[in-house]
Parts: C-alpha cells; sequence; structure tokens
C-alpha cells in the first residue's frame, strides 16, 4: 500500500484492569495459547489492549486508503458524523 498522507498516530490504549477477565474470555484460543508460553492474566491484557491498538491502526488505515481509491466518499462520512445526513 502506498503512504497515505492523511494516516496519524494512534494513541496507546489500554483497557481498564476490570475489563480483564472478560477481555480473556473474548479471545479464548489466544488466551491458552499465550498462557502456555507461561504469561499471566495481567499479561496477557496488556498483549490483547495492544492488540485493539493496532487494530484500530489498522482499521484507520483502510478507511484512509479507501477514500483515496473513491471507495469511501469523505463528505458523506463528514455528514453522517455530524448529524447532517
Amino acid at each position: 500500500m502506498a503512504a497515505h498522507k492523511y494516516r496519524r498516530k494512534v494513541k496507546p490504549y489500554r483497557k481498564p484492569a476490570t475489563n480483564k477477565m472478560s477481555e480473556l474470555d473474548q479471545y479464548p484460543e489466544l488466551t491458552e495459547y499465550l498462557r502456555g508460553r507461561g504469561h499471566s492474566d495481567e499479561e496477557i491484557a496488556l498483549i490483547l489492549a495492544e492488540l485493539h491498538q493496532i487494530d484500530e491502526g489498522v482499521m484507520i488505515d483502510s478507511v484512509m486508503d479507501s477514500i483515496d481509491l473513491g471507495d469511501f466518499d469523505i463528505e458523506e462520512i463528514i455528514k453522517a458524523a455530524l448529524g447532517e445526513k
């Protein structure tokens, strides 16, 4: 993919500790794999938070690429976000 002039850095994302168990329950295969590698639940929660941050960045990059390709209309996105649709 070509570099995109609208790309922005995603702020670090950390899930609150209160959501740790539900987060671990959402990804049982990954959680078991990480436990098998000797990671604690706290470490697994941090790893999952990092994956969410990466996922958010990839999603934003994908949307920006789609706008560049003309697949998404930025004006429609703006109108929808501002309730002008």
